[in-house]
Order: structure tokens, then C-alpha cells, then sequence
């Protein structure tokens, strides 16, 4: 939630004569209420691993994907996939808080920047992992980590509509 607030800097100005005046608006933050409940969340990370990903960007991703494991809670599931030429499921069904999330830390940090982008069977692949620990009762999410630079654009667009469609977000 923001709060506004807004002041003029002259709280009357006179009809018909020219000039300036300012106004201040300010935005500030304001603490969201704690939720009674939490929704479980089931997560697929899906993890360009393409030759364009070198250098900073496969560690950014890498990065980013491990602490997004990191925040989830017990009961909520997680798939890693990564792509670059294909796409590979490298961890399937993840129940957090059944164990520790050492095997796909070691999965992730092993990622290296090869091949090519095809982002279609990262779609593909990502889609059925998603919907293979998609729950009625919980946040569905498939989570791309990419610098956005797929080999086609050729259906792409149809694929995330149609995990929408799903309910897969």
C-alpha cells in the first residue's frame, strides 16, 4: 500500500493574475497487514543457461534462483529447470521442509553458460514440471530467469497464455 500526500504551496491563488506556484506530493510506503494465512506456493525456476547468459548474468540468475528456494516455506514445492540448446529438469517435486534444498543448491551453482536460448522447450518442459506440483489451493508460479534473448519468438506468447490459462502464472 502508498500513502499520498499532496500540498500546494499557496492555499489561494488570485483570479486572472499569472504566476507560479508548486506543489508537493509525497509517496510513502505503507506496511501491508500480516495475512491470517499463507497460500502454499508451488514454484518451477526455470534457468537460461545459454551462451548469452556468461559472465554476471548465469551468477545473477544463479543467485537469484537459489535465494527464491530460500524464501519459500514448509509445505511448499519447488522444480528447477534449465535450457539452453533443450531444457532439462534438474530437480523434480521438492517438498520444502522435507529435506534440505542441498540438492538443488548443487544443482543451480553447477549451471554453466553454453549453447543456445531455446526458450520454447524451456516453456515446454518448465509447463509440465509446473503442472506436475500445480495444487487447486495454492500460488502457481513458473519463475524464467533469463536475459530475454530466446533463438525464436515463435510461440512463446501461446505457451505462457496457455499456462495461464492453467493457472500456472
Amino acid at each position: 500500500s502508498v500513502k499520498v500526500t499532496a500540498q500546494l504551496e499557496h492555499g489561494k491563488l488570485l483570479a486572472g493574475q499569472g504566476g507560479e506556484t508548486f506543489a508537493r506530493i509525497a509517496l510513502e510506503g505503507v506496511a501491508a497487514p500480516a495475512p491470517s494465512e499463507r497460500v502454499p506456493v508451488s514454484v518451477t525456476i526455470v534457468i537460461d543457461q545459454s551462451g548469452s547468459m556468461s559472465g554476471d548474468k548465469i551468477d545473477h540468475a544463479r543467485r537469484s534462483a537459489i535465494l527464491a528456494l530460500e524464501q519459500l516455506s514448509p509445505g511448499d514445492r519447488a522444480s528447477i529447470v534449465a535450457f539452453s540448446s533443450g531444457a532439462e529438469v534438474l530437480v523434480d517435486k521438492v517438498m520444502i521442509g522435507e529435506g534440505s534444498l542441498d540438492e538443488a543448491r548443487q544443482a543451480i551453482s553447477r549451471l554453466q553458460a553454453t549453447g543456445g536460448t531455446d526458450m520454447v522447450s524451456a516453456l515446454d518442459v518448465g509447463g509440465r514440471a509446473a503442472r506436475s506440483i500445480f495444487g487447486e489451493r495454492r500460488t502457481n508460479r513458473l519463475l524464467l530467469l533469463s536475459d530475454g534473448q530466446p533463438d525464436t519468438e515463435s510461440g512463446l506468447k501461446q505457451r505462457v497464455a496457455a499456462l495461464a490459462r492453467e493457472g500456472v502464472f
